[in-house]
């Protein structure tokens, strides 16, 4: 009668692979998804005992409530708001005060120059509708909005107040402080010269993870073009991006990473004026009236959905 080590070495030989060869797959298959699961540790929402907190890039600060939510999980932030009030405002929050003081926290008060703008100053639009200090932008198209749905553009300007502010080239802040871990950006308009300056550094040194406002159709394909391999498409809470990584919920898969194909068939679909997705759906389509806002954030994992 055979042992049970004979029947497992007849079984290797059948399969016409060596026994070494066998165990040697299944500890690269081990040794993979260790990898896996330590790269998503590595991205996981919160620093780990004794490990240098991770910089998280608040492009968009507006009231502070994202960059608090990331002081909180324990990281630094770089903010960069250009509406002068709601930089003071937020250099004057108490709740943000002791990571000012401790220099976890910076909020640089200037606008991202668009490409090929010039540098140093340039004008800013504060809208003055109730949703105003969301608009607030250095497009007129964005910063002069009207009061009335549908909110376009006022071509007298009466919503709207002109002011000069400083602005910066995108380049320039990676190069002052550094590559976040994170990226988010918000700007009303700006973002795609953040996203443009990424271009020029290698792959695995863009930020791990990143999202921004959806405005267009394209923006998955703009992160996909970037290195990115899995998107979220993740509803905004009151004007605010709220969790980021694994923790951001997708409005139809919730926590898991959908493929570039179906994030965009999602995004596709949220500009739809045909046939759009109704306002209950998980994912209302982007109609006027239902005052819906999406993010879409990016990261190198795998898709799982």
């Amino acid at each position: 009668m055979l042992q049970l080590s004979s029947i497992s070495l007849l079984v290797v030989l059948a399969s016409g692979a060596p026994r070494e060869e066998c165990d040697s797959s299944a500890q690269s298959a081990q040794s993979s998804s260790l990898v896996q699961l330590k790269t998503r540790q590595e991205l996981a929402n919160s620093t780990s005992r004794g490990q240098e907190p991770w910089l998280f890039f608040d492009f968009g600060f507006f009231d502070g409530r994202d960059s608090l939510a990331y002081l909180s999980k324990g990281h630094r932030v770089i903010a960069v708001e250009a509406d002068p009030t709601l930089a003071a405002a937020g250099n004057a929050n108490p709740a943000l005060a002791p990571f000012i003081a401790s220099g976890k926290l910076q909020i640089l008060n200037y606008a991202i120059a668009l490409d090929g703008a010039p540098v140093g100053e340039t004008t800013f639009y504060l809208n003055k509708c109730a949703k105003g200090k969301e608009w607030n932008s250095f497009k007129s198209k964005v910063g002069c909005r009207s009061c009335t749905p549908p909110n376009l553009e006022d071509p007298t300007k009466a919503s709207c107040k002109a002011i000069t502010v400083t602005s910066t080239p995108c380049s320039k802040v990676f190069e002052d402080h550094g590559m976040p871990r994170y990226l988010k950006a918000d700007m009303e308009g700006a973002e795609q010269s953040c996203f443009n300056a990424l271009a020029a550094y290698p792959v695995d040194q863009r930020p791990k993870l990143i999202s921004g406002e959806v405005s267009d159709a394209k923006l998955i394909d703009v992160f996909a073009g970037l290195g990115y391999t899995s998107f979220k498409v993740v509803r905004q809470h009151a004007g605010h991006s709220g969790e980021w990584g694994d923790n951001a919920q997708d409005c139809r898969t919730a926590g898991l990473w959908r493929s570039q194909a179906s994030a965009n068939a999602e995004l596709t679909k949220l500009f739809d004026k045909v046939s759009p997705n109704p306002p209950e759906d998980a994912c209302p389509s982007k109609a006027k009236g239902i005052g819906v806002w999406y993010d879409i954030h990016a990261s190198r994992f795998p898709p799982q959905a």
